[in-house]
């Protein structure tokens, strides 16, 4: 930084920001060329089994709370809602049904099972707002958000009253009661959603739907859900990886993206044939915590008006940070003890916003517990860096292993770097192999390869 009164923090973490930069490629030009050659099929069954595993929510159980409800028809083996094989080839037809029956399915899960609490919503009308205005538009057609207090008030009483029609030794009178009123919280919830503004903070999974299940179509899918990735890595600082899902027509794709490429579903799912895997699927992403959805839960936002504390930026009200610069509060290590410090501003965000890149950024950061009346500012870098093992580890060390042995012996005052660790995450080293991916492999496709149902990686 400058030389008044500003040391250098540098901090190699094995990380993940990222954020937008001023580059004349387009998000979705950056990301093709960043994951092409990064790009894992893996088997459906092992990927839900591994990356989405929360607790066993009993999908059985779900499945006939939904079809009593009247929202699955097992003669059919269809869900309500969605047009009909031989029927409704456009597109919006899909949007309400979808987002509505992944609430549905979200609202049958017993409460303690809950994590992250998140709707999902038709937006495909609706621009999310990016903080900087210069941002490209980008509208999924859907995805699971946090929605504001108000939302998530409406939508408990939703749930409750659904409760109240399912529930046995119910009266006839009690459920008609029962119905009229969810019917009032329905058209409520229509009315609030209208002019609800949806920030691309919140956004933890976006979904892109296609009418038909044609090579041209899934692989048109897959390319705009990893541009939606994209923005999400811009605006989410505090997110190491992402989940996207890709529906063309009733098979469900599912993504997974992080510093290391794109892993995609080798054989989608039939939401009609496979209601129970449907399930597991969409109440994952509720039943997960803030890490596995890919938050680093170490950086929260300071919010001094709103919050006496910092919190998670997924949990705040877009208003409280419209038009307002964000100050992230990240724990640092230092001397082996954790302490907080709070950006002041981003020195460099080059390149941050590539898949598969180190997604470099630089903060101006000072001491959150002297953030009052700081007395000198750092420089905190916060990266992903390739993983070297055995003998490589000795011939190629990381940067914090170089800064430490040029400052041996030196006084504290002389060094360039005050401390510099490996992030981790819950205990654990964060990794994409161990950690994000827990070991999960795949086929990796190069270019030429044929991906999914005929598609090729182009």
């Amino acid at each position: 930084m400058s030389q008044h009164h500003t040391r250098t923090q540098h901090s190699p973490f094995e990380e993940r920001t990222a954020t937008l930069t001023q580059d004349k490629m387009t998000v979705a030009e950056i990301n093709k060329l960043s994951a092409k050659n990064a790009v894992s099929v893996v088997e459906t069954k092992a990927f839900v089994d591994t990356l989405l595993s929360p607790a066993d929510i009993s999908p059985a159980d779900r499945l006939s709370e939904l079809t009593a409800m009247g929202l699955y028809i097992p003669g059919e083996k269809r869900w309500t809602g969605f047009p009909r094989e031989n029927e409704g080839q456009l597109e919006k037809s899909f949007y309400t049904p979808f987002a509505d029956t992944a609430n549905a399915i979200v609202r049958s899960i017993p409460g303690n099972d809950i994590k992250t609490n998140m709707l999902y919503l038709d937006i495909h009308d609706v621009k999310p707002i990016f903080r900087d205005p210069q941002m490209p538009i980008g509208r999924p057609d859907g995805a699971a958000v946090t929605v504001n207090a108000k939302v998530m008030a409406v939508n408990e009483e939703i749930k409750k009253q659904e409760r109240i029609i399912q529930g046995t030794g119910v009266t006839g009178e009690a459920k008609e009661k029962a119905k009229s009123e969810l019917s009032k919280q329905n058209s409520a919830m229509k009315i609030l959603m209208k002019g609800y503004e949806l920030s691309w903070m919140g956004i933890h999974v976006p979904y892109e739907i296609k009418p038909s299940k044609s090579p041209k179509d899934w692989h048109g899918a897959v390319d705009q859900a990893m541009t939606y990735i994209g923005h999400v890595f811009m605006e989410q600082l505090d997110r190491r990886f992402a989940f996207a899902l890709v529906l063309c027509r009733d098979e469900l794709t599912i993504l997974m993206c992080d510093r290391s490429g794109l892993m995609v579903t080798k054989t989608p799912i039939n939401i009609h044939k496979e209601p129970e895997m449907f399930i597991r699927v969409m109440a994952a992403f509720s039943c997960m915590s803030a890490a596995q959805l890919g938050w680093d839960t170490d950086m929260n936002i300071y919010l001094p008006k709103s919050s006496p504390d910092p919190v998670p930026s997924y949990q705040v009200d877009p208003d409280d940070i419209k038009g307002k610069e964000l100050h992230w509060v990240i724990d640092v290590v230092v001397n082996g003890q954790v302490e907080p410090y709070v950006t002041v501003g981003v020195i460099s965000t080059m390149r941050s916003v590539e898949i598969c890149s180190r997604a470099t950024i630089v903060y101006e950061v000072i001491k959150y517990n002297e953030r009052s009346a700081p007395t000198e500012t750092f420089a905190l870098k916060r990266y992903w860096l390739p993983l070297v093992a055995g003998d490589q580890a000795e011939l190629y060390p990381w940067e914090g292993e170089i800064y430490e042995s040029l400052h041996n012996g030196r006084p504290t005052e002389e060094k360039h770097v005050l401390a510099s660790h490996k992030i981790e995450i819950g205990g654990e080293l964060d990794t994409t192999f161990t950690l994000i991916r827990r070991g999960l492999d795949g086929t990796r496709l190069m270019k030429g390869d044929v991906a999914v149902k005929g598609s090729k990686i182009k």
